[in-house]
């Protein structure tokens, strides 16, 4: 079973209940609410779903049992508590534990630890590691934390961690705030290099929200550089033969791929333009662009609202800028539709917010 991919299992096609139906152990990817909503539609109040953690290299490593009406907690199943405690390690890298809800790479400890992948020395040497105590030890590449109950949960793969506007994050955690729209039936978040070689976010989904729409409920919990610059709607997500999404079949539109080297239309956006370019020293932005994405900073920033304020008498929040980010085109809609404001002007708002700021990092 894959992720939100319930509706394509047995259980979920499923046109009545299944009274004979007492046990479902399910392993590979993860469970969310949706798939055990599958689960007790079609079965008993004695029946038990198990939501088990493994993989090729480690077999049935943490097991999870839901017992039909459980109460979950999250949008996700854990995945359990291995049977012997000391099987699997969420510490950091330098071996000490994290405090509960820190997400870390899981560990797995045992005897029974193969000694590496055939013909593979140096991916081997990767994943596999021996210990001064003679132990051997798998890094899974999978990180997860434990809540207060000591249960463990997976929050996505190493692999799966890009860097964004010089923040680090885990495209499974944009994931997962996608999921809880409740129009989005499906979502895969993919990371990509614009034109100008700047990595971005692109966010592939199921469901009858619109793109807008969707973006504004993102950024209601999640900070700027994490909220998808592109949003593409499809019928149905591409799948591999197991069913899981296939995300190297997604594909962005063509037209955003072009490079947009003069496609400032308006005499707004090549007058903003043009102040970018001053204050920037440099012209390789298109109008879609983020300020702080082609090299600008939260001073350059003062100046430029300073100058779009005294030039077109438009006020920017400066907080917006800072929090959400601006393009050239975002600006010239702002000049060509004010924002109402206080009275008190860019300049003061500004150099009350640098006093605060400065007496802050005094305390």
């Amino acid at each position: 079973m894959t992720d939100h991919d319930h509706r394509n299992t047995q259980l979920a096609r499923a046109d009545r209940r299944l009274p004979d139906l007492r046990h479902v152990t399910l392993s590979g990817e993860s469970l969310s609410r949706l798939d055990v909503e599958a689960f007790e539609r079609v079965s008993g109040p004695d029946a038990v779903l198990a939501n088990c953690y493994a993989s090729n290299e480690m077999p049935w490593i943490t097991t999870h049992l839901h017992h039909h009406g459980d109460i979950i907690d999250g949008f996700w199943l854990p995945i359990g508590t291995p049977e012997d405690p000391h099987i699997v390690e969420v510490v950091d890298h330098m071996g000490a534990e994290v405090p509960i809800g820190s997400s870390v790479e899981m560990v797995v400890c045992s005897p029974h630890i193969p000694a590496g992948y055939i013909n593979s020395p140096e991916k081997s040497a990767a994943v596999f590691r021996k210990r001064a105590d003679g132990t051997s030890s798998y890094h899974t590449g999978d990180f997860a934390y434990r809540d207060v109950q000591g249960r463990l949960h997976s929050v996505g793969r190493a692999d799966e961690q890009v860097k964004v506007r010089g923040f680090a994050l885990r495209l499974a955690d944009v994931e997962q705030e996608l999921l809880a729209h409740p129009q989005v039936g499906e979502a895969a978040v993919v990371d990509f290099v614009s034109p100008r070689e700047i990595r971005k976010l692109a966010c592939h989904y199921t469901g009858g929200v619109e793109a807008g729409s969707l973006k504004r409920f993102l950024r209601q919990s999640l900070p700027a550089h994490m909220v998808p610059d592109v949003f593409v709607r499809h019928e149905a997500l591409p799948k591999t033969g197991t069913g899981k999404i296939q995300k190297s079949e997604l594909q962005l539109p063509v037209d955003y791929l072009r490079s947009a080297d003069a496609d400032f239309v308006s005499d707004d956006e090549r007058s903003v333009a043009a102040r970018w370019r001053r204050i920037l020293g440099h012209g390789n932005f298109g109008s879609e662009d983020d300020f702080f994405e082609v090299g600008g900073d939260s001073l350059q920033a003062m100046d430029l609202l300073l100058e779009i304020e005294k030039k077109f008498g438009c006020r920017i929040p400066f907080e917006t800028v800072i929090l959400e980010g601006t393009t050239v085109r975002s600006m010239a809609e702002s000049i060509r539709r004010p924002i109402a404001h206080d009275t008190c002007s860019l300049a003061r708002r500004i150099g009350s917010w640098l006093s605060k700021t400065s007496r802050d990092n005094d305390t």
